[in-house]
């Protein structure tokens, strides 16, 4: 009988120190600066999404870029591509063409003798 009375008051005693104000306070601060942290890391797992988003995008657009420069390299190493890219970029003619430059003005000037 004895043993059970010293075992109920180790019990009411835990639980006095358990249940007092002062461990409530603590565990609640200690609640509090856990669910700051954790909504800390939330925030940078959206802020995270958002730049995975981005460059998915970002990639995509570089993909894009990428098979139309693939295709205008594939162009550029043809003959005909070499010749247009030299034409286009310089004012160059042929052996045997003749090369006329245009310079319209889309006026007519025109002279009265008076």
């Amino acid at each position: 009988m004895r043993e059970f009375q010293q075992k109920k008051k180790r019990r009411s005693r835990i639980s006095h120190i358990l249940f007092s104000p002062l461990v409530i306070v603590v565990l609640a601060v200690i609640v509090v600066l856990l669910g700051r942290s954790v909504w800390n890391l939330y925030g940078k797992e959206r802020d995270a999404a958002t730049e995975l988003a981005g460059a998915a995008a970002q990639n995509q657009r570089l993909l894009k870029n990428k098979a139309t420069l693939s295709q205008e390299i594939a162009h550029l190493q043809t003959p005909e591509g070499v010749d247009e890219a030299i034409r286009s970029t310089f004012n160059v003619a042929k052996p045997g063409e003749n090369l006329i430059i245009i310079e319209g003005s889309g006026t007519v000037a025109t002279s009265s003798g008076q």
